[in-house]
């Protein structure tokens, strides 16, 4: 039997960017945006570009916190209306021992050489979005909140990343589609963290909390991303019909249509209806072997 399947997805968004200007603030790092044009969904990654974004650096957390380090690295962001674009460069003396055993998407990068990016968009320090993206190019993302004590990976989020590599280390280019983030629509400030990790050494840098006991999830010691009131929430309609078409060598066809309609009715709030779903997209759930009185909680891995 072939299997012939095909997917559409309509929706309605407008796009105008900005790039952000830095500040270096000792007491409380802070980022504050500033408004320019630019109409790609991909990080700009010319250098002309980034020129108007001023670069911070990020601080040598562990071992040795405060500490020079040869791992130079550096973080600059731009923000548009619909996209936050971060550029992150990170020197290596040796790059050709760089480590990337990851190689699938949401795979864990702990063990790699990797940067990581944590952006708290309302501000209450409980809930927010982690985005890794290794020297591979490899992605991770993930939310981070008090119900879990790791990074839960099952959710995804709608952004891009690409890697250059250089002869004295790596650039890390990322853009994430603040459409598939939760945030208030008047928001005008998120908090957020940039850390990079380099395990040949077990060293560790950050952007914001330069302490042993800050990790990049420890929300409390994250900086300001400011002046983000031009960012816009998805609030409108989106529309994601399928088409499934079967054939086989006996003469037997069949096909199936269905589709999903979602409404952003507020920042913390979507309604979905769903007609006719189809289940094959669904992840099935890992099997596991049981030992304990307890049950065993299975995470909501369907897309309707």
């Amino acid at each position: 039997m072939f299997v012939t399947r095909y997917h559409a997805i309509a929706s309605w968004t407008g796009l105008v960017i900005a790039t952000a200007a830095t500040t270096n603030i000792a007491a409380a790092q802070e980022i504050v945006a500033a408004p320019i044009v630019w109409d790609e969904a991909e990080s700009p990654v010319d250098a002309e570009t980034w020129t108007s974004a001023n670069a911070q650096s990020l601080v040598q957390r562990a071992p040795k916190p405060g500490e020079h380090t040869s791992f130079g690295t550096e973080v600059r962001v731009l923000v548009s209306r619909t996209h936050v674009y971060i550029r992150v460069e990170c020197a290596d003396p040796n790059p050709e021992s760089a480590i990337a055993h990851a190689v699938v998407f949401d795979a864990d990068q702990s063990y790699d050489d990797h940067v990581s990016v944590v952006l708290d968009t309302f501000g209450h320090h409980r809930t927010a979005y982690e985005f890794d993206v290794n020297t591979a190019g490899v992605r991770s993302d993930g939310l981070i909140s008090p119900a879990a004590i790791m990074t839960d990976y099952d959710w995804n989020g709608d952004w891009r990343a690409t890697v250059h590599h250089r002869a004295n280390g790596w650039t890390a280019f990322i853009a994430i589609d603040a459409r598939s983030l939760r945030f208030p629509r008047d928001s005008k400030a998120w908090r957020m963290n940039v850390a990079r990790y380099v395990p040949r050494d077990q060293l560790s840098l950050q952007w914001s909390g330069i302490s042993l006991d800050a990790a990049v999830t420890d929300l409390s010691r994250t900086g300001a991303l400011s002046n983000l009131q031009s960012l816009q929430p998805a609030t409108g309609w989106q529309f994601s019909p399928y088409v499934l078409a079967r054939d086989s060598n006996i003469g037997h066809g069949a096909a199936q249509t269905g589709f999903d309609v979602r409404y952003g009715i507020g920042p913390e709030m979507t309604a979905v209806v769903t007609v006719n779903p189809d289940f094959a997209e669904a992840e099935v759930d890992a099997r596991q072997i049981n030992l304990t009185p307890y049950e065993l909680f299975q995470p909501e891995k369907r897309a309707f």
